[in-house]
C-alpha cells in the first residue's frame, strides 16, 4: 500500500513539474482579463458560446459563470456574475480554464494570457431567459477637449474621441443597493436594457454622480468627460517689420521697396487678412511714429486695409525677415506769406504864416496923429478886401 501511495505521489509531483515547465508564468502573479457578454436571442435553439454578437433580435441579459483552473489540483473556482446589462469582466491568473454557465450548465474552455483580454459572447435562447427589459438605449462615452465636467449631453463635439469606461446604475427608490454595471466601448455604442425608472449613475473613474431617467423612448445617451486638448501644430511663419510714411509726390496709398528721404513716419491702424484661407480671421497692427513694428505672421500674401481711409495694399510674408513700407500722400507744406512793411505817414509840415509889416508914416504935425490915421486906413482897406472876397465866394 505504501508503495502505491509513493507511486501516486510521484505521478502528482511529476505532473506539477510538467505544468510548471509548460506554464512558466504560473505562480509568478501574471494575470489576464476575461470579458463575457451575454445575449438572449429568440432564434437560438440552445445556449452556447457564439462567434460574435448577432446583428438583431438579441437583448443583453444576466448570467453566472464559474472558472476552474485546469491542473491546479483543487476544486477552487472563481465566480463571475453578469448583471442585466449583459457584460462583466474578471481578472484571473494566467492558465487554461474550464468555464461553466451555472444556469444552463454549458461548458466552455478559455486560455488566459498575461496582460491580455479574452472576450466571450454567450447566447441563451429567449424563452429560457428573463423578460426583455422595458427600456433600452445605446450609450457612448466621449473624451472632449474643453469639457470641464463629467456630464450627459445631447450633442457631441467633432473633436471628441469615443472611450471605454465603466458606469454603475442605481435604481432610485427600489430600497436596495443593487446596481447595474454598464461598460462603454471605445469602438461603438453599447446597447443597454434596464427597468424603467430614475437612476443615479456613478462614473467609476471620477466618482461623479449623475442622474438619468430610463423610459421606453430614452434614445441615444452620450456621456462626456474632460479630455486633453490636441497639441497645436505650429503654423510656419515669417517676420515682417511694418512702417507707414507720408511722402510728398505720392498720389495713392501703396507698398514701397525703398522709402524716399523726404518722407516722414506716421501712425495708423492696419488690418492684415491672409488671402486664400477661407476665413475672416485677421491680424491688427498699429504702426508708430518712432520706428517699425515687428510682427510674426503665417506665410502667405496678405490684403492690408488702412482702417482710417479703407485703402488697401498687398504684402507678402515669407520665411526671410522683410520690411513692409507703406507710403501715403502727403499734403504740400503751406507757404508762409512775406509780411508787407506798414508805411508810416510823414510828420505834418508847419505852415508859415506871413508877417504883416506896418509902415509908420511921418507925422504932419496937425490934427490927429498921422500914424493913427494911416493905420486906420490900412485896417479899413483890409476889411473891404475881405468883404469883397467873401461876396465873390457866396456868388460862386
Amino acid at each position: 500500500m505504501n508503495a502505491f501511495f509513493r507511486v501516486v505521489s510521484a505521478v502528482i509531483i511529476g505532473a506539477l513539474s510538467l505544468l510548471a515547465i509548460i506554464s512558466p508564468t504560473a505562480g509568478q502573479g501574471a494575470t489576464g482579463t476575461v470579458n463575457i457578454q451575454v445575449v438572449y436571442c429568440p432564434q437560438l435553439e440552445m445556449a452556447a458560446e457564439l462567434p460574435g454578437v448577432p446583428a438583431e433580435f438579441c437583448s443583453p441579459g444576466p448570467g453566472q459563470f464559474s472558472f476552474y483552473l485546469v491542473g491546479d489540483g483543487t476544486a477552487d473556482f472563481e465566480l463571475l456574475d453578469v448583471p442585466l446589462t449583459g457584460t462583466a469582466s474578471i481578472d484571473l491568473p494566467v492558465g487554461e480554464y474550464e468555464v461553466y454557465e451555472e444556469n444552463t450548465f454549458v461548458k466552455m474552455s478559455v486560455f488566459v494570457e498575461a496582460d491580455e483580454t479574452t472576450s466571450i459572447v454567450f447566447g441563451i435562447p429567449s424563452e429560457s431567459g428573463p423578460e426583455t427589459p422595458s427600456g433600452e438605449f445605446y450609450i457612448s462615452a466621449w473624451e472632449c477637449p474643453g469639457v470641464t465636467d463629467v456630464a450627459f449631453t445631447d450633442v457631441v463635439g467633432a473633436d471628441c474621441v469615443r472611450i471605454a469606461t465603466d458606469l454603475s446604475y442605481y435604481l432610485i427608490g427600489d430600497g436596495t443597493s443593487t446596481y447595474y454595471h454598464v461598460p462603454t466601448l471605445a469602438t461603438e455604442a453599447m446597447l443597454v436594457g434596464l427597468p424603467l425608472g430614475d437612476y443615479e449613475v456613478v462614473h467609476e473613474a471620477s466618482q461623479t454622480h449623475l442622474f438619468m431617467t430610463v423610459s421606453e423612448e430614452t434614445g441615444d445617451v452620450h456621456l462626456v468627460v474632460p479630455g486633453e486638448p490636441e497639441p497645436v501644430t505650429p503654423v510656419p511663419g515669417g517676420d515682417v517689420y511694418v512702417s507707414t510714411w507720408a511722402c510728398p509726390g505720392v498720389s495713392v496709398v501703396s507698398f514701397a521697396e525703398v522709402v524716399p528721404a523726404d518722407c516722414v513716419r506716421i501712425a495708423t491702424n492696419l488690418t492684415f487678412y491672409l488671402m486664400g484661407d477661407g476665413t475672416d480671421a485677421h491680424h491688427s497692427v498699429t504702426t508708430l511714429t518712432t520706428g517699425a513694428v515687428h510682427e510674426s505672421l503665417p506665410l502667405g500674401m496678405y490684403k492690408v486695409i488702412d482702417e482710417p481711409t479703407q485703402a488697401h495694399v498687398y504684402v507678402t510674408v515669407s520665411e526671410e525677415p522683410s520690411d513692409a513700407h507703406i507710403v501715403y500722400p502727403k499734403a504740400a507744406d503751406p507757404v508762409t506769406p512775406t509780411p508787407v512793411p506798414t508805411k508810416v505817414p510823414a510828420a505834418p509840415v508847419a505852415t508859415k504864416v506871413p508877417t504883416t509889416t506896418v509902415t509908420k508914416l511921418p507925422s504932419t504935425g496937425s490934427g490927429p496923429d498921422a500914424n493913427v490915421v494911416a493905420l486906420g486906413a490900412i485896417v479899413v482897406g483890409a476889411m473891404l478886401t475881405v468883404g469883397a472876397v467873401g461876396l465873390q465866394l457866396r456868388k460862386a
